[in-house]
């Protein structure tokens, strides 16, 4: 369903100039911003809630919190991207718990044609745990190295390791 081995590169000089110029109220820049995040961000969020709709729903709010938000960017942008999108989740998840039933309901009613590939992925993700998910998430999509996932989570390099090569030996199992 979503490849995986997408990510998200920008040297600094690079993302600090599109901030800049999203800052400035350049259009161009702004599609740039949301081609390049746009999918990444998606995948996280569904894999965070478990939900296509709610998903789209978040990723909206990511984006303008990102865009027309005022706040300083971290050093690294898909960092900072990484949490906003953590953080958007669990704004929603705190604001509209009735409404995750209702989206649950409709997201039950849709049909989606997955590949077998695609649904092999998705039963392997759910089968993580949330830090393990969180730690996939986070190196494949949003380009952490081990030690920055160690810090973000607060576990160990090998651990983390040991959890991203275990996970990553499932996918390889299933697929």
């Amino acid at each position: 369903m979503f490849p995986i081995v997408i990510q998200m590169i920008m040297d600094k000089d690079k993302s600090k100039n599109l901030m800049s110029r999203i800052r400035e109220g350049d259009k161009e820049a702004h599609r740039k911003f949301y081609d390049i995040y746009r999918d990444n961000i998606f995948k996280a969020l569904y894999f965070m809630t478990q939900s296509f709709y709610i998903a789209n729903e978040i990723l909206y709010r990511v984006f303008e919190k990102i865009l027309y938000g005022n706040f300083d960017i971290l050093d690294n942008l898909n960092r900072f991207v990484w949490k906003m999108t953590k953080d958007s989740v669990s704004e929603y998840a705190g604001d509209y718990r009735k409404t995750l039933t209702q989206h649950k309901e409709k997201e039950a009613a849709a049909t989606i044609d997955i590949s077998e590939q695609g649904k092999a992925f998705d039963e392997v993700m759910w089968r993580l745990g949330q830090k393990d998910r969180e730690i996939i998430l986070m190196h494949m999509l949003f380009d952490y190295t081990f030690q920055e996932i160690a810090d973000d989570i607060g576990f160990s390099v090998s651990k983390v390791e040991k959890r991203y090569y275990k996970a990553i030996k499932m996918f390889k199992e299933k697929l």
